[in-house]
């Protein structure tokens, strides 16, 4: 998994061009083809939506994390 992130407290106008921007580039032919030749699958989700899974994902991993003792450095 791999996306765009923004500090905390950027204004929306500022979100939501960097998206509009961010779509346009990986919906560009020759973007997504170079994306999928390295074994990504392009995706322009919505902030909203990459917000969610990214909860998700730590939803996930927590408990792994914590089931192996893993500590931050």
């Amino acid at each position: 998994m791999a996306g765009l992130l923004a500090p905390a407290g950027t204004p929306q106008a500022v979100i939501a061009r960097l998206h509009d921007t961010a779509v346009k580039g990986v919906n560009a032919a020759d973007v997504s083809s170079a994306l999928t030749a390295q074994g990504y699958e392009p995706v322009a989700n919505t902030p909203a939506e990459f917000g969610k899974l990214i909860k998700e994902e730590i939803a996930t991993w927590k408990d792994v994390v914590k089931a192996a003792g893993i500590k931050p450095m």
